[in-house]
């Protein structure tokens, strides 16, 4: 095998621990706090829908940015992890707002960042108004904390793929119910971008969006 052919398996490899890595900690995210309020998991569907999520994710997020779009990444989770699914996305620390971990002189936890305007009610507002992001913008999550956010952007789509959650469905723009992500390039694309991007290599990612908004409601 070639130096170049190692090499390449060799990203590939990393690309698929650094996307898996994504998934699970979204599950554990999704997962304790109903493990906390003793309800019951759907262990095999939250894991089959998160991981197919975040491969379809690493899938459309390139094309987004070869379109020219401006991608952010805000989470109430741990800035870590974060960053490093943004490292892979090709995406740089300023287009990420997450929650800041501390340490001590040994290496061991010393508290999140609790001043994170992201730990509070209402953060994932501020931080995208700070933003002052180019119109028109399209916001995707799937909880309420996402929900505020709304009046912030353009339209807000509700990523009910793993978890149906029936008041943030209600009250969005659109209701993405398939567990692939592909729609949000469809949603993302004007028609501009869509001339591009079937002459290129993501023209099948697009006709597995658009198809998934057709084979159901997707207006909220």
């Amino acid at each position: 095998m070639s130096p170049r052919a190692r090499q390449r398996i060799r990203t590939i490899a990393l690309l698929w621990l650094a996307w898996t890595a994504a998934g699970l900690f979204y599950i554990t995210q999704d997962s304790v706090p109903r493990l906390y309020r003793g309800e019951a998991v759907p262990w095999k569907y939250a894991f089959v829908g998160w991981m197919t999520a975040m491969y379809i994710c690493a899938a459309f997020t390139p094309a987004l940015l070869w379109l020219g779009k401006t991608v952010r990444i805000v989470s109430g989770g741990l800035r870590p992890p974060v960053e490093e699914v943004a490292r892979v996305l090709g995406l740089s620390a300023d287009a990420v707002a997450a929650v800041g971990i501390g340490f001590d002189g040994d290496g061991g936890y010393a508290g999140f960042e609790r001043a994170s305007p992201l730990a509070r009610s209402g953060g994932k507002a501020a931080v995208i108004r700070a933003w002052a992001l180019p119109r028109p913008a399209l916001l995707v999550g799937d909880g309420a904390t996402d929900l505020e956010a709304k009046p912030e952007v353009d339209a807000f789509a509700a990523y009910m793929g793993v978890t149906f959650r029936l008041a943030i469905a209600a009250a969005a723009d659109y209701v993405l119910r398939a567990e692939s992500l592909a729609p949000v390039l469809s949603l993302a694309a004007s028609d501009d971008d869509r001339e591009r991007l079937r002459g290129s290599r993501w023209a099948d990612l697009l006709a597995r969006g658009d198809a998934a908004l057709a084979a159901g409601p997707s207006t909220g």
